[in-house]
């Protein structure tokens, strides 16, 4: 008997170490789908890169299939490179680019550093000319009446033509302002601090159409936060990425997932962008890419809304790269991740259980066998002089 429960339970553990391999290589979520790869044949012709500036940023044009380059140099150039390397001069601006941001047929530019043409918010048309300047060319300043920058970071543009932007990437000012489509400021949020509605370094803004909000990526203090558009109010903050830095951060093409770029470890996470307002404050990372080493110094990127490319202006490398998505099928069916991780939690709690079961099931089955094939009891008659009988 000890020999049958022995081989029972041999068999058994065997059946419960399999059972546990194949779980553990089920694909449980394909959220994986969201990391990227660099594309190393693009731009074609690389001499389009200026080796002796630095690529700041990006803006890619669905329309007409371009991407603008952002450049910081003595006298930086925006150029317009296209899937094939073709490129075409922008603009002249004589000071530092920091951000480019395409929309509608128009190319936006946040100008900053200490030049003649610096802390202003400019608007080219695509081929290069100039709408439209906000704020004091050349002066560092911080009246909102007329509205006036220093250090410009980002800008975003919402609904009717209106503008949301972070002024104050290394300057006196540490803020969020809306300007209506008359460039007259709705409201103005935030100064330097660590509380809620306070920044420090407001380095990149995104809107999300969906829940009315607008995000900043508050670069030194290590988060974002996410304010109402209508009123400036203080919503919500995200800390789940720390310790690394949000540089800049960006809404994917699907509207269910945020970008967000880190320059010191070279990363791009991806987190879920919550799809009701009484969700914000769930912050949650599901993908994280590591990008090329070697101090590139990935600084701001844009992306293309048609393709789900990223295109990242790297400081330290000087040149822009284009990084794609490693799967896009399993995209649109990955935006309901809590589905994903409720089925995992599911199959992590009765896990266990159906072990067990399956345990059982397989040590009755072995007895039952067993036994049948000579492991039973023989009982014998055995006739007494009295003429009685009993079982032996």
């Amino acid at each position: 008997h000890s020999h049958e429960w022995l081989t029972a339970l041999e068999l058994g553990l065997i059946v419960s170490f399999l059972s546990v391999s194949w779980s553990f290589h089920l694909p449980r979520n394909p959220l994986s789908a969201f990391e990227y790869k660099l594309d190393a044949t693009w731009p074609s012709a690389t001499t389009q890169f200026v080796r002796s500036a630095q690529d700041f940023c990006a803006a890619a044009d669905d329309v007409r299939h371009e991407v603008y380059v952002g450049l910081r140099a003595r006298w930086p150039k925006p150029r317009a490179l296209n899937g094939c390397g073709r490129g075409a001069g922008l603009s002249s601006l004589g000071t530092r680019l920091q951000r480019l941001v395409n929309c509608s047929l128009r190319v936006w530019v946040t100008d900053l550093d200490n030049g003649p043409l610096s802390h202003t918010v400019k608007m080219f048309s695509n081929d290069g000319v100039l709408l439209e300047t906000i704020g004091t060319a050349g002066e560092p300043l911080t009246s909102l009446k007329p509205i006036q920058f220093d250090q410009v970071a980002d800008v975003a543009i919402g609904q009717n033509n209106s503008l949301y932007i972070v002024d104050g990437d290394g300057g006196m000012n540490n803020r969020l302002i809306k300007l209506d489509a008359n460039r007259k400021v709705m409201w103005s949020v935030g100064s330097r601090g660590m509380k809620p509605s306070q920044f420090n370094i407001p380095h990149s803004v995104e809107l999300d159409p969906r829940l009315d909000v607008v995000w900043v990526a508050d670069r030194m203090n290590n988060r974002t936060q996410a304010f109402n558009t209508t009123d400036g109010r203080f919503l919500a903050e995200w800390t789940c990425m720390r310790p690394l830095s949000p540089y800049h951060i960006r809404l994917d093409p699907s509207g269910h997932y945020y970008i967000m770029l880190d320059l010191a470890s070279a990363r791009l996470l991806v987190l879920t962008a919550p799809d009701d307002i009484k969700a914000l404050n769930i912050c949650r990372v599901v993908s994280e890419t590591v990008m090329h080493p070697n101090n590139t110094k990935p600084h701001a990127f844009s992306v293309s809304r048609s393709t789900g490319a990223l295109f990242i202006g790297e400081v330290g490398a000087n040149v822009t790269q284009k990084y794609i998505p490693c799967n896009t099928s399993n995209r649109h069916q990955a935006h309901h991740p809590d589905r994903h991780e409720m089925s995992f939690v599911c199959t992590t709690v009765f896990e266990p259980f159906m072990l067990f079961l399956v345990f059982a099931v397989v040590l009755t089955w072995i007895l039952q066998r067993r036994m049948r094939s000579g492991g039973r009891a023989h009982y014998h008659r055995v006739q007494m002089k009295d003429g009685s009988s009993w079982h032996k």
